[in-house]
């Protein structure tokens, strides 16, 4: 068997440091490069470790790639989902599991570990799995596929310049996305034309940059993004998020693949029954509710805010929250591009989109209570109509893609 590999891919396979991270743009063919590495360690005499930071990312992402290399490249295994454990060729083993309840995982035992997109597990979950690896039938070694995501503790341990890096113990193997030749035709050119600018050097490139710092929404300008609306024979839309103080909304539609949003509503005090009737107060009865995901959960008078809505009458568009910085990126995106409008009347979601600030990797909804809830609203209408585009994650010189 041979598994042709490109200069990076090679470079992270065969590392011999403790602890190897191959960072950079999507497309660069990390998960195809961690298939690789699972092979390389196919004599070890260990039960290894494959994680992602998700249960649905480790089965729809990580190991689904995984098992269409290991099929390419001629190579039998059998997947034990109850057990979590993929056998290759009858032998090796590894326990593949997602770190998003990483404290579940801790009397576990293993002699090597990948960790997919690996900047977005926790510090501690980083931590924590390093303590795992005790099965010294394994050479204890560690690999990280991941774009970057600001200067967070991938950054500290792997970059030279990081505070905890240790030459000798972490290797950082870095490469853009346009260094894979294998990538379909136009696919990077149509990220490139979706990002703006901070995106195009942290996820094609596969820089470091600070994301995180400042404000929020640095794209949002009032003489871009500012309009008079004229509401529209297309379907009208509302975004909600369930805080308490305040409950807030935005309504918007559709046009030309931009989201122009007329309306807000931002009430004090208040709970999803008293939110339903403003709605329908204003004309929306029956409309199409992008909801916080939380809602499903959390309760008001016994009922979850998402039936409530559904009782209402409202239609609910299944939904799900991402990465906080993902749904900030996915905004400054769309403002960059002109295609989220607003309505000048507004007035609270521009105070929003002015004021928000980063406190850490979080948005600073501590100085003022009243920030971040409606801005969120926009966030989740978005990333339910226009997400940022997802990796090709199986992207390799042997892959079907070429």
């Amino acid at each position: 068997m041979q598994i042709n590999l490109l200069p990076h891919q090679w470079d992270a396979v065969n590392s011999t440091h403790e602890n190897t991270g191959l960072i950079g743009g999507v497309g660069l063919g990390k998960t195809y490069c961690g298939s690789a590495w699972i092979m390389k360690k196919y004599e070890e005499d260990s039960l290894d470790l494959i994680t992602a930071n998700t249960y649905g990312q480790l089965i729809n992402a990580t190991l689904a790639s995984v098992f269409k290399n290991l099929d390419q490249w001629g190579v039998p295994f059998d997947f034990n989902q109850q057990r979590k454990i993929l056998t290759i060729n009858k032998r090796k083993r590894f326990l593949c599991l997602s770190l998003d309840s990483y404290d579940q995982h801790r009397g576990i035992e293993v002699g090597n570990w990948w960790a997919d997109e690996a900047a977005y597990n926790d510090y501690d979950a980083f931590l924590t799995m390093k303590g795992r690896l005790r099965d010294k039938g394994g050479k204890l070694q560690t690999l990280i596929t991941t774009t970057p995501k600001g200067f967070n503790w991938v950054y500290d341990y792997f970059h030279p310049s990081g505070e905890k890096h240790d030459p000798k113990r972490y290797k950082l193997i870095t490469a853009s996305s346009f260094t894979n030749k294998h990538l379909p035709s136009g696919y990077l050119d149509s990220l490139k034309s979706e990002y703006d600018d901070k995106l195009v050097e942290q996820e094609l490139m596969g820089l470091f940059v600070n994301l995180t710092a400042g404000k929020v929404y640095y794209a949002f300008s009032r003489e871009d993004n500012l309009a008079e609306i004229q509401r529209q024979a297309l379907p009208i839309y509302a975004a909600l998020d369930f805080n308490v103080d305040p409950m807030t909304a935005v309504v918007f539609q559709v046009v030309n693949d931009s989201i122009h949003i007329f309306d807000e509503v931002f009430l004090r005090n208040s709970d999803t029954f008293q939110m339903s009737a403003e709605l329908v107060k204003r004309g929306y009865a029956g409309i199409s509710v992008i909801p916080d995901s939380t809602g499903g959960n959390r309760k008001t008078s016994g009922k979850s805010d998402h039936i409530i809505l559904r009782e209402a009458g409202f239609n609910l568009m299944p939904t799900f929250n991402p990465h906080v910085t993902d749904r900030v990126n996915n905004v400054n995106r769309l403002l960059v591009k002109k295609r989220m409008i607003i309505s000048p009347k507004c007035v609270k979601l521009i105070n929003d989109l002015e004021k928000v600030s980063w406190k850490g990797s979080d948005l600073d909804g501590t100085s003022d209570k009243l920030l971040t809830h409606i801005s969120d609203c926009a966030g989740y209408a978005a990333w339910r109509l226009f997400p940022i585009k997802q990796d090709y994650t199986n992207v390799g010189p042997s892959s079907s893609r070429r």
